[in-house]
């Protein structure tokens, strides 16, 4: 199958007229969220990617920042008006920006000069261009926008990885990478998420003696003090809270529990990390050959009842975010974007 053109029009009524006048193709999928676009991704690569610069579930800046992790070959566009830090963002990761102004039609003709296309012989008014209907989401019949249930394994990823899913025929591997979803769920995400901030003090659980671990990448040994497990734990708090998770841990290089936040019922947390561990610790043998100092690894599990996303962060603890599907089913987009968010809080906590 060709690797399809898609289009996330989001309220943009730009590219959704475009994405009106090119439904008919074989080779295009309008989808109806960035997340989509990540699910889709993983199973079959776009040759080209046309998304509005806010979407509902993440900014076109955040998606271009993912994106390439799951399908590094694929042009990415991002239309509209922004910022010029936000353009500048755009850019520095790779993707285009698509300053769209002047006329509908001079808009119009923008978008499909910079598709490398020739635009329709006869272009809308503003005034047509915003009555007409929305377009429709749909996506290819062959790459449905969720993936079939899947054994446990690890996620293809950048390297952190993102969008069209399939049941892979073994478990995915995990690679090295880095690493930051629409709202069905109990927890409703913001379209573009302020910086994550740790609540005032809770009381917390009774602080456990500093745990030390040898760490994957590292000859030295982790210490968490009493004071920084209160903290990482009302982060953890927070990040369970931002993206609906039913359970969020850090674990050492050993895959022992160093903090938690939430529980999964029937699931023994004392297994997972040490599994997670062995998956991190090939990784780690990987980076060090290639001579990767500073390289995250990222792991994805779905399954018929959980999914399970683990980021390793420098190799000295790792940070897993568990859903239980039948309360709320994880979202690879806003999964990612709040634990990188954390991630860089929990490396000057933890001093990494």
């Amino acid at each position: 199958m060709a690797s399809p053109i898609m289009i996330v029009p989001g309220k943009n009524v730009v590219l959704n007229y475009i994405a009106r006048q090119m439904d008919g193709l074989g080779d295009v999928a309008v989808l109806g969220s960035a997340n989509d676009v990540l699910w889709q991704a993983r199973q079959t690569p776009p040759r080209i990617v046309l998304a509005d610069v806010q979407l509902d579930d993440m900014s076109g800046a955040e998606l271009a920042e993912i994106l390439p992790n799951f399908a590094p070959q694929s042009r990415i566009l991002i239309c509209g008006q922004a910022a010029p830090e936000v353009a500048s963002q755009i850019r520095a990761v790779g993707a285009e920006y698509v300053l769209l102004e002047g006329s509908s039609a001079e808009a119009v003709r923008t978008v499909y000069a910079a598709l490398d296309m020739a635009p329709p012989p006869t272009l809308p008014s503003t005034g047509e261009l915003r009555q007409g209907p929305p377009a429709e989401t749909r996506s290819t019949p062959a790459t449905p926008s969720r993936p079939p249930k899947a054994a446990p394994g690890t996620g293809s990823l950048p390297s952190q990885g993102a969008a069209a899913p399939s049941a892979p025929s073994a478990p995915p591997k995990a690679v090295s990478g880095t690493g930051p979803l629409p709202d069905q769920g109990p927890a409703a995400r913001p379209a573009s998420p302020a910086p994550a901030t740790v609540p005032a003090a809770r009381e917390a659980p009774s602080a456990p003696a500093p745990a030390s671990a040898e760490a994957f990448g590292s000859s030295g040994a982790l210490v968490m003090q009493p004071q920084q497990y209160q903290v990482l734990l009302r982060l953890l708090d927070l990040v369970a809270k931002e993206v609906g998770a039913q359970s969020v841990l850090l674990i050492d290089p050993a895959g022992m529990v160093l903090v938690q936040s939430g529980a999964l019922p029937g699931v023994v947390m004392e297994l997972i990390g040490p599994m997670l561990a062995t998956s991190f610790s090939t990784t780690s043998q990987l980076a060090r050959h290639l001579q990767d100092k500073n390289t995250n690894a990222t792991y994805v599990h779905e399954g018929d009842r959980y999914d399970i996303y683990a980021f390793n962060i420098s190799y000295r603890v790792s940070l897993l975010i568990m859903f239980d599907k039948r309360i709320n089913p994880g979202k690879l987009g806003t999964v990612w974007v709040y634990a990188k968010r954390a991630m860089k809080q929990m490396q000057q906590i933890l001093k990494l």
